[in-house]
């Protein structure tokens, strides 16, 4: 039980944070319109020089562990797509993917990297990096593909062009594309632009996690509560449970099997409810389905770092 409390202790400040912006947000000190612009500035402008400077301080042969990504990837890919055969008979067009979407796309470079830093420092960070990239490329490409498929809008091209869009410019994939680039140069970076590096990516998760919280709201909680319930259950339980035997039967070593399990087994990711409404989801849904991940997971996180460590 001591040990259970000091983890749990561990990943509390985190969650603290978005409960410091959910605060905010309800007093009027930050409204959601400027948590949206923050959180586009975070995601655009602050996290990118994080995710390079994770990878282009470490070498690449530490950092990309080939195991332990491919199974990560194929755990998310074949849970996603049964969740969303499964639910097909049962739910409408515009719920099907958003499930689907609430299961499976964790909110990595927020919370769960935020909470690894918080466990392990930043030697843990050029691992995660590579990893959460590896990650936020794949459930791009299938999130709007399952939000899309309810509605037959893949036989345009100009989805594809857009798939291929968001992929390619995505700023997590970019900034740990050219920090591997760099890593794989054997060049090291000068003082100087180090210095402004680190300047530029300090505010990362302290800002995300207070716009995290912003962006919630209670009155979600009463929407659909069996289904977002049953998506808190997929999320935050059997997701992770899927990650974790699937590396345990590639005999992945235990730090890195944690840093796949508390990643994806994170809360949903904030941004799947913009998704939602701009591809004719339920968007209350996602909205309910982020919020009670997010109030959950501090229990279910600290019952997996305990259990794997």
């Amino acid at each position: 039980m001591p040990s259970l409390i000091s983890t749990f202790l561990q990943v509390l400040p985190v969650f603290l944070l978005v409960g410091v912006g959910y605060g905010l947000g309800r007093i009027g000190l930050l409204r959601p319109r400027v948590a949206a612009v923050l959180s586009r500035l975070v995601f655009y402008v602050f996290l990118p020089p994080l995710m390079f400077l994770g990878i282009a301080e470490t070498r690449l042969s530490e950092s990309f562990e080939p195991d332990v990504i491919l199974w990560s990837l194929a755990a998310v890919t074949v849970f996603s797509i049964v969740v969303f055969v499964t639910a097909g008979p049962f739910l409408a067009p515009a719920q099907r993917g958003v499930l689907t979407q609430g299961a499976s796309r964790s909110n990595l470079a927020f919370v769960g990297l935020a909470i690894l830093l918080s466990l392990y420092g930043e030697g843990i960070l050029g691992k995660a990096a590579v990893f959460i990239a590896f990650q936020a490329f794949l459930i791009n490409l299938l999130t709007v593909f399952f939000l899309l498929i309810p509605h037959y809008s893949l036989r345009d091209p100009a989805n594809w062009k857009r798939i291929g869009l968001q992929l390619v410019l995505n700023p997590i994939v970019l900034g740990c594309a050219s920090g591997m680039a760099f890593s794989a140069s054997g060049w090291h970076l000068a003082p100087f632009w180090k210095t402004v590096l680190k300047d530029l990516a300090a505010p990362t998760l302290p800002l995300a996690l207070l716009t995290v919280g912003a962006t919630l709201k209670d009155s979600a909680l009463r929407y659909r509560t069996g289904l977002v319930a049953l998506a808190a259950f997929l999320k935050l339980g059997l997701l992770p449970g899927l990650v974790w035997f699937l590396l345990k039967l590639a005999q992945v070593p235990t730090p890195s099997l944690v840093m796949a399990v508390v990643l994806l087994g994170s809360p949903t990711a904030v941004t799947s409810y913009i998704m939602a409404r701009e591809m004719q989801g339920d968007h209350a849904l996602a909205s309910s389905i982020i919020l009670a991940t997010t109030v959950l997971a501090p229990a279910t996180m600290t019952v997996w770092i305990e259990l794997l460590s």
